[in-house]
């Protein structure tokens, strides 16, 4: 197994976020890279589902210190979208808030049969172009992760 990195998801049985990285329910594939941005202290994913794949709930945590939930969404009002903005009024039902500070977070998005999720992440560039996302310190749209083998 590849170790895990910034925004590189790996096989495993739950979400488990820790200081060495997320993984992935069982049913996804190794290796499947989401993307981040942050538009006005709003953190926004790019999750390149596979068809008949919805979205049922996000989160963010903190993860240093007591690994703390800082913000909750479920019920999003497209669970199609690929993407998802987090504190967004587009979730049927919200808990918590969040404005991203630079300070590291973890995200996860979970669905009826899959969750995707990325490590800590620390810097997340707030000076990106639309439709570009950031991954692995490294920028990308929306269709080059659409491309990526894992569905």
């Amino acid at each position: 197994m590849k170790p895990p990195t910034v925004a590189r998801l790996a096989i495993a049985a739950t979400i488990c976020c820790s200081a060495t990285g997320c993984f992935l329910a069982p049913s996804d594939p190794e290796g499947v890279n989401i993307g981040l941005r942050v538009d006005d202290g709003v953190v926004t994913l790019y999750v390149p589902l596979c068809p008949g794949e919805k979205v049922t709930a996000a989160y963010l945590d903190n993860p240093l210190g007591d690994g703390q939930r800082l913000w909750t969404g479920q019920g999003p009002t497209d669970p199609t979208s690929k993407v998802i903005r987090l504190g967004d009024p587009g979730w049927k039902k919200q808990s918590g808030s969040y404005r991203y500070d630079g300070t590291e977070i973890a995200v996860g998005v979970d669905g009826p049969d899959h969750s995707y999720g990325a490590g800590i992440i620390g810097k997340i560039p707030t000076d990106l172009p639309p439709g570009v996302y950031s991954v692995d310190s490294k920028t990308i749209t929306g269709p080059e992760l659409d491309q990526q083998p894992h569905c």
